[in-house]
């Protein structure tokens, strides 16, 4: 039975999931976050730093190793918005395709939502009648609007909390009026979109689950939990007011969050409003779990 180690290197997080084909279904054997922020600076300065490479770098052995001592055959990878916009982007590349011994694909925004969606149901059942599946990622935000297993509109949006973090929150705490300009600014982004209503809304990544963790007070899986919008509303204020360091002290926060949480908080915050969702479902899959989906033919 084949195994493969898929791997999703994000603006903030390089993520690893090693599966296989069981019963006509996927098999999550072991999963892995490691946040190493790939893509910081990267909205500004267009280039990635070496520090952060390496950190990546580090990563992607890290989730080798353990796709190797699992007896994965194959590595599929793909690399998302930092990689997309970062110039030197080969800096990364070339040094990964020798470690890894396959290249991380760098894939565009719509095939990023594919992807996305693909992985959103691992462990969750089957897709509801009507779903709005959004991933926030550090770099963008992926929204997929969907019918039971078929794919009706997928868009991503240059919109994720690594990139707002660093355009509108330097101050700390932020200030009141950076907060309204980049509410403003999810706004627009969202309003020429396709209404969501009636649609139940699903949201993926580092920033849903920490938000459910958040909420309930303590660090652990969130994969299926539901969470009340006002109840991230609540904690958007809460994140707000409170500095780095205080915020890092907050029941169910992860301490390498704490920075870039206040924009991915408010981007959720936002699509919640936009789609009338009264709650979200949190859903810990996402590229990763795509990528295995499509490698092993499930």
């Amino acid at each position: 039975m084949e195994r493969v180690l898929a791997i999703d290197v994000g603006t903030n997080t390089v993520l690893g999931a090693v599966g296989e084909r069981h019963g006509g279904a996927l098999s999550i054997l072991a999963d892995e976050e490691r946040i190493v922020g790939l893509g910081r600076g990267v909205d500004r300065d267009r280039r990635l730093r070496p520090d952060r490479i390496e950190a990546a770098l580090e990563a992607l052995r890290a989730h080798r190793t353990l796709g190797r001592a699992l007896g994965a055959e194959r590595v599929v990878a793909a690399g998302t918005s930092a990689l997309r916009d970062a110039e030197n982007r080969e800096a990364f590349l070339a040094p990964a395709r020798a470690l890894l011994g396959a290249e991380v694909e760098v894939i565009a925004g719509r095939r990023e939502a594919e992807l996305t969606f693909a992985g959103a149901f691992v462990g969750l059942g089957a897709p509801p009648a009507r779903s709005l599946v959004v991933d926030i990622g550090g770099g963008s935000t992926e929204l997929v609007w969907a019918r039971g297993h078929e794919v009706e509109h997928r868009v991503s949006l240059d919109v994720g909390s690594v990139r707002l973090f660093e355009r509108f929150l330097a101050a700390d705490p932020p200030e009141t009026a950076s907060l309204a300009a980049l509410d403003d600014l999810l706004t627009a982004a969202l309003a020429p979109l396709p209404a969501p209503h009636g649609r139940t809304l699903v949201m993926l990544a580092g920033t849903a689950a920490s938000t459910a963790m958040l909420v309930r007070g303590a660090v652990g899986p969130s994969h299926g939990q539901l969470v009340r919008a006002p109840d991230a509303a609540a904690l958007a204020g809460v994140l707000a007011r409170r500095n780095a360091a205080q915020r890092r002290d907050l029941p169910g926060m992860i301490a390498a969050r704490a920075d870039v949480l206040v924009a991915g908080v408010r981007v959720l915050c936002a699509i919640a409003r936009w789609s009338g969702a009264e709650h979200f479902v949190v859903s810990e899959g996402g590229v990763r779990y795509g990528l295995l989906r499509a490698a092993l033919g499930v």
